[in-house]
């Protein structure tokens, strides 16, 4: 059976036709977005159960932290204490993502500093991934308009298959 889909990648929108019939692609490498929301805690978790599910898979963590120059804006100067602890936080949390990994010396372990989606983009060309799962709020087009969207736009740029993650892997969605 053969159907039309529309894939998006980049910019760039093309037709393309799907084999549902067809062997599952098969990932090799997944970078998975790691920040302090429980969205995602529940991408983590798709990770790792789709990582067991893969015979030699690696998977990157990345956490992306920004550090304003709230403490003197007209300097733009932040002090080193704060940038250190926002290093830690970020440490820790990918030592703890890392721990539910199916095999821990197939992880890697990224720590960069700047725009989230900027930095998801850039460490998903880095190493050369082939999907990218983030956690994602969904809080509508109205939220994204106000507050913007790190998921959406990683979607709309990504040279990638994205999976978002809202809920847990195996919750029940409500209707």
């Amino acid at each position: 059976m053969s159907t039309e889909a529309i894939t998006t990648s980049g910019a760039a929108r093309e037709t393309a036709s799907t084999n549902w019939n067809a062997e599952p692609t098969h990932f090799k490498r997944i970078l998975v977005a790691v920040d302090e929301s429980a969205q995602s805690g529940f991408a983590v978790d798709a990770a790792e159960e789709l990582a067991s599910q893969l015979v030699d898979c690696e998977v990157a963590l990345l956490h992306a932290f920004q550090v304003t120059a709230a403490t003197s804006p007209s300097l733009g100067y932040v002090q080193p204490e704060i940038r250190l602890c926002r290093m830690e936080e970020g440490k820790a949390l990918l030592q703890q993502a890392k721990a539910k990994m199916p095999d821990p010396n197939r992880v890697t372990r990224v720590l960069r500093e700047g725009d989230a989606a900027t930095e998801i983009l850039a460490t998903a060309a880095l190493y050369d991934v082939d999907l990218i799962i983030l956690g994602t709020h969904g809080r509508g087009p109205v939220g994204q308009v106000f507050i913007g969207s790190v998921a959406s736009a990683v979607a709309r740029k990504a040279t990638c298959p994205v999976m978002t993650v809202m809920h847990p892997v195996h919750a029940a969605v409500p209707a």
